[in-house]
Order: structure tokens, then sequence, then C-alpha cells
């Protein structure tokens, strides 16, 4: 047996040294019961899910005996540091949560003790100040009015999931869907202009301020303003099909919206000559557009052959038939990222009745194989288009019969699969409101129709899956909403450090602990 400072064996120190008997009465947790964030301070809510690393690294900063010394005999002032960290499993409705910690402490002389503990905590449900705000009447500070003047709401859900990812559902006192948008309501003003500066990075759009008194005591110089945002999106989205005059966008003619950011990217799909154009240059000239996305038809794809690129092809590259078609040297030159191609298609309504097909050049050459499916524009039969003014502007030859924008994935759009989990902004606002139409706060607030209502309802239903469907299908978008959420988790994890606690709970590096996250354990343990 080795000698050690304390002059005791292994058995007889952890005899006498009861590690449990120093981690005291736990303090209660606080939980909103509207919202479910939890009370990191006194100002400061966060959002984590029951048994989470992200609930266990705030629990542990409230386990009472860790963060300073034992009051017992041997304790001294040297705190306990925490080896590993585990959930134990408690029924969701005790309000009760327990921890499995293995902790370590230098007692007797510099002795190490390692130990099994246990911690316990009483959940306790209050009401957040954002979620009581928001019960108040003319609690709001600031509103950002969103409008964009289409027949969908595609646009709208894609913010929805940027905002989502972003982390900021909890910065939003109240949302109101309205015909052509949507109203957010804030409790500040800084707050509505960081949303307005994150919409600038988003979709392209204008703004205009203004700002309403609400009240006013002249005596002591104090002021009650509302502010109010307009916002108008402009109204062009992917695979939009419009006519752009000479000098629009870099490209003209007919030509397909192929990416909406802050910016308006097109496509020229029988050249694949790209362009862009920014809301200031919009808002300057409109610009017309022919068909939506809800005009698209389905086609069945007969035959594709590939057009062999020219040498010299290429972003930036030109030859005489480019030079002479006004392709400007070093830029908005055929994108590599499309490939042109004959494709013969027929309408899917006409396969097997009627043998009429068409044949024409298309951009998704890379894309298409004979039996897919593909949706297109009918420019043909459009009644929509008619005998126009002017002729078509900015195209040296008549308009093709099919514009096709996009391939369908039959197999997995037939298959029943797990899709993507969307969450939405407005769902904890509806139970909000169910709530005051149950205690008869609701009733003749809403001035419409119900059937308008519930047509509405229908309307919004229908275009959420059918951008839950787009967004399955477009990989750019999925990446973007993905660096959304990362950037939000870094930003949180940086905020909470720099932040701090109070003095009497002490942060882990003054703990002296090294990588303790790595010994954290997401198992659960049964006790009995």
């Amino acid at each position: 047996m080795e000698s050690n400072a304390a002059n005791r064996c292994g058995n007889c120190v952890r005899n006498e040294i009861d590690l449990q008997g120093e981690i005291k009465p736990s303090r209660p947790l606080i939980q909103c019961k509207q919202c479910f964030h939890w009370q990191a301070k006194s100002k400061h809510w966060v959002a984590a899910e029951l048994e989470s690393r992200e609930l266990l690294a705030l629990v542990l900063k409230f386990v009472p005996g860790l963060h300073k010394g034992g009051s017992g005999p041997r304790g001294g002032d040297t705190p306990m540091e925490v080896v590993e960290a585990g959930w134990i499993w408690t029924e969701p409705h005790s309000k009760r949560l327990k921890l499995k910690l293995t902790v370590r402490k230098e007692v007797l002389n510099g002795v190490m003790v390692q130990q099994r503990v246990q911690a316990e905590f009483v959940v306790r449900t209050i009401q957040c100040d954002a979620c009581a705000l928001s019960y108040t009447e003319q609690a709001w500070k600031a509103v950002c009015q969103l409008r964009q003047r289409v027949t969908h709401k595609r646009t709208f859900f894609f913010l929805e999931q940027l905002l989502l990812a972003r982390k900021m559902e909890s910065k939003i006192l109240d949302m109101e869907l309205t015909r052509h948008g949507m109203d957010l309501y804030f409790g500040d003003k800084n707050t509505a202009l960081q949303f307005l500066a994150f919409l600038q990075t988003a979709v392209p759009m204008r703004s205009k301020t203004t700002r309403k008194l609400i009240a006013e005591d002249r005596q002591n110089n104090v002021h009650r303003s509302q502010w109010s945002m307009a916002v108008d999106i402009v109204p062009l989205c992917k695979d939009d099909l419009c006519l752009l005059p000479p000098g629009g966008g870099g490209v003209q003619g007919l030509v397909l919206v192929s990416r909406v950011t802050a910016v308006v990217q097109f496509l020229d799909p029988w050249t694949l000559k790209t362009g862009e154009m920014t809301a200031a240059k919009y808002w300057k000239a409109p610009v017309e557009c022919l068909m939506r996305s809800g005009d698209l038809i389905p086609y069945e794809v007969l035959d594709v052959e590939l057009i062999r690129p020219r040498r010299g092809e290429g972003k930036g590259g030109r030859d005489k038939a480019q030079r002479e078609a006004g392709y400007p040297e070093g830029g908005n030159g055929p994108s590599r990222k499309w490939q042109l191609a004959e494709v013969e298609v027929i309408k899917s309504s006409d396969f097997g009745v009627r043998d009429v097909t068409h044949r024409v050049v298309s951009h998704l050459g890379h894309l298409l194989a004979v039996g897919d499916t593909v949706l297109g524009y009918d420019l043909g039969t459009a009644t929509a288009l008619g005998e126009r003014e002017g002729g078509w502007r900015g195209m040296k030859h008549e308009p093709p019969d099919v514009v096709l924008v996009r391939r369908v994935d039959v197999e997995k759009k037939g298959a029943k699969r797990e899709r993507r989990r969307l969450r939405r902004l407005q769902a904890r606002r509806a139970r909000r409101a169910a709530e005051r139409e149950g205690n008869g706060e609701g009733a003749g607030v809403r001035g419409r129709d119900r059937k308008e209502e519930v047509e509405g309802e229908e309307k919004a239903e229908a275009d959420f899956l059918a951008f839950a469907e787009e967004l399955e299908e477009d990989f750019e978008m999925q990446a973007l909403i993905s660096r959304e959420e990362s950037a939000a988790r870094q930003r949180m994890a940086m905020e909470e450090e720099g932040e701090g606690w109070e003095e009497e709970e002490r942060g882990w590096e003054e703990l002296g602990i090294e990588g303790w996250n790595d010994g954290m354990v997401d198992g659960r343990e049964d006790v009995q």
C-alpha cells in the first residue's frame, strides 16, 4: 500500500468523505409556460429541449456546491470538478429534473476523491417578459409590414424558415397574415431595425419608415411612439417567366428567374446567358412577368439531343456569334451550370391521346432523359399573352411554343418518405388566438367573413405544401437555411460566454476544468 498525504487507505478516505452531502438543496428551475424557454438570468431566457446538451450546460451552472468549496469540516474552499455529467430519466409531467454527476475534489492535504452524486431540480413555471408583453394591448413598439404582390406566399414561407433558423422567433411579439403578406410586431425599434437589415440580405426590397405618436408627457419630456416599416418585396419569384427590355439585368428577351436573393438573377434558357437586377433598378423600371409557377404544365420527355458546346464557350468566353449577339467580354457569358439540348416533349394530358409534340431548346440537357417528366410553360395556347402591343421587345425571333423550366422527380414525389420537418412561426400565435377566443376576447375582432378566412387558410396551406416540395429539391435553399442555423448556434454560444455569470455562480474556467463538455453523457439511466 502506497502512502499518501492523508495517511489513510482509499476505503477509509471514501467512507469519511461524502461529496453528496456537500450538494446543497438545489434552487428551482424557472420555465416559461408559454414559449417553454428557460430562465438563465433575471432577464435572460434561453431555448432548450428536455434532456438536451444545451439544457445540461445550463443546469450545471445551478448545481449548488460545484462552484464553491463545501461547508463541511474537511471541505475547505476547494471546488468540485465535474468529470462526467448526464441525465436520469424522469416522468415529463413530474416537474423534476435529475442529474448524475461524477465529481472530483481535493481533500485531506491534497488527496483527490472522486465519487458519483446526484442533483435534483424542481421545475417551476411562470410567464416570461416577452410572453407577458404580447398579451398587453398596444405593447408593440414597431411593426414590419411585409408585402409581395403575387398569388402565393412561398417567399414568406422561406423567410419564415430563415427567421426560425436565426432563432428570431422569440423576439417577435405577434404575427398577422394578410392577403399579400404578413405583419410582424416587435417590442422595440432596434429589434425591428435588425430584422429589416436581415431582410435586405435575403430578398430584393424597398422600405419606408413612419412614426406615430401614441402618448406625450411634455412636463417630463417623455414621448411614446410606434414605428411602422412598410416593406415591398420585388414581385418576382424563382421559375417566373419574364420579358426584359434591352439593357435590363444584363440580358434581354424572354428569361427565367433562376434565383432570388438580395438581387434577382435571370437565365436565358436558349443561350445560357445570365444576368441580375437589383431592387433599386427594378423599381425604376418594373419587369413584366408573363407567367408564374402556378401556370406550369407537366410534359413527358420523348427525346433528348445534347447540343455540343463550341470552343470558347463558358464564363467570359465569346465566339463570333456571341460577339454579334452582344455578349460582353469577361462576364454574362453562357453559364457552365446548365447544358443546352434539343428536347422533344408532349403534354402529359395528351400522352397516348393526341400526337402533338414540341421540339424545343432547353437549358436542362444535363438533367433530362427519355421518360422523364418536366414542368414547362405553354406559350402557344396561353391566352394571357394574346396579341402584344409592340411585339416581343428585345427578341429577334418569335417565342417558342414551350419553355421548359424544371425536372420533376416522380419517384420521390410519389414515395412515402420522411420529409424535412419544417417548423411554423405562426403555430404559437395560433394557440394564443385560440386561448383568447376561448376566453371570449376574440369575438367580433376580425371583420372579414368566415368563409373567406377558411379559403385563405386552405390556399396558404396548399402554398406551404408546394414550398416544402420545392425546398426538398432545392439544395441551395437548404444549404442557406443550414448556414443560418449554424451561424445562430455560434452567435448564441458567443453571447453566452460574453455575458458571464454572477460572482456566486462563477464560470467553469474559474474552476480549472478542461474539456468538461466532452465528458457529458446524453444517455439516460433508470434509477429504482
